[in-house]
């Protein structure tokens, strides 16, 4: 199957009776969610191949250069620093600096920074067709710990690191960012919860790697055979992706769909190495009431899901109980299917061939409510009552 010429909205279609496919190792261009690039097929949870590439690299606004190149995301290369090699991952994008001067995110985020990092990629029509930062406002966003250098890492130290870094954040920490973003619409602060559980799934092991797709002529010959490590793709079929390297690697570009929309590429390594960095070192308050009672009302709003309502559905009616936009909503609901809140009872349900929720969002129904013992192991210290009921 190959997916039609991208629309400028996401899709919110009912889920139709078709063949059950599964869209893997997505590169998104938000928030009109194109899907560009070299897509591989999942039919029924077995890899497929894309038979020959038409017009989905075709949107109908302009986006950032994030094609692909062996189905990676060529990172935007707004800057050329040079990395040192003898620099370690952490004091190669400025952490050792943010931490030395004693940085804290809590409620404040410096305005003028913030301003600096979505102008660099945003504009009135949506993303800038080539992303640019003026040295002097890129070394104040910097300093202000909103913008970094390029880095560049391999598979084996970035899954360490991660591993590292899931041992020294407080087990809790994710759930009580995401509680706490919830009145103060500090969007990045919900996305770390889903890279700390995915991230707690994750072994020690090497690059493995193995076959993930293939690029092809009109004609139907293979030009590029991609790859991905297996034991990362396995960790959650469909979701998570692990490539061999990461060269100078655009973080700015996923911590202005932090700051944006919440996360949008869950899964992948590289924002989960990046993701749980700036988890580490945020400041996190406590949830408000309002936060409590916006997640209470959350939980109301999906229990009162009737059979055969899809993730579509959902998100039009958070609208009444979640300051946000169409795509802010879409990303809490992913972001509940990753920690297993929306838990499907069937993966075998059909996904409409132009889905691009992730699998368990796609797959999941009205009559399936809520997970409680998802909602206990994430939210029961702020939700005893309720979850006890």
């Amino acid at each position: 199957m190959v997916r039609r010429t991208t629309r400028c909205r996401r899709i919110d279609t009912v889920e139709t009776e078709c063949s059950k496919v599964k869209f893997i190792d997505k590169n998104i261009d938000y928030p009109n969610w194109v899907f560009f690039g070299d897509v591989v097929v999942q039919a029924l949870r077995q890899q497929r191949d894309l038979r020959p590439r038409l017009t989905f690299y075709e949107s109908l606004h302009d986006r950032p250069r994030h094609d692909l190149d062996d189905q990676k995301v060529r990172q935007l290369q707004a800057f050329s620093h040079s990395l040192d090699p003898k620099q370690t991952s952490l004091d190669r994008i400025g952490y050792g600096a943010l931490e030395s001067q004693h940085w804290k995110s809590g409620a404040h985020m410096d305005k003028q920074a913030k301003n600096i990092l979505f102008k660099t990629y945003w504009g009135s029509n949506g993303w800038l067709p080539a992303p640019k930062t003026d040295p002097q406002d890129f070394a104040y966003a910097k300093a202000q710990g909103l913008m970094f250098e390029p880095a560049s890492i391999g598979h084996d130290q970035c899954l360490d690191e991660v591993l590292d870094m899931i041992k020294r954040i407080p087990p809790a920490k994710g759930a009580r960012a995401f509680v706490a973003s919830l009145s103060r619409r500090r969007l990045d602060w919900r996305s770390g919860v889903a890279s700390y559980h995915l991230a707690c799934q994750m072994v020690p092991h090497q690059y493995t790697p193995t076959v993930c797709g293939h690029s092809y002529l009109p004609d139907g010959t293979v030009t590029t055979t991609n790859y991905t490590c297996a034991v990362c793709r396995d960790v959650v079929p469909g979701l998570t992706v692990g490539e061999d390297q990461y060269t100078d690697v655009d973080l700015n570009v996923l911590n202005f769909e932090r700051i944006k929309w919440g996360g949008v590429r869950h899964g992948q390594l590289i924002y989960t190495w990046f993701d749980l960095q700036e988890l580490l070192r945020d400041d996190i308050p406590n949830p408000t009431e309002e936060d409590l009672a916006i997640l209470r009302a959350i939980l109301g709003i999906i229990d009162l899901s009737k059979p055969g309502d899809h993730a579509g559905s959902l998100e039009k009616r958070l609208a009444d109980v979640v300051k946000s936009s169409k795509n802010e909503r879409r990303v809490i609901i992913d972001v509940l299917a990753h920690l297993g809140v929306l838990k499907p009872a069937s993966f075998e349900r059909p996904i409409h061939s132009r889905s691009d929720w992730s699998e368990a969002a796609a797959c999941w129904r009205g009559e399936d409510k809520f997970d409680h013992e998802a909602v206990c192991k994430h939210f029961g210290r702020w939700l005893q009552t309720e979850v006890n009921h």
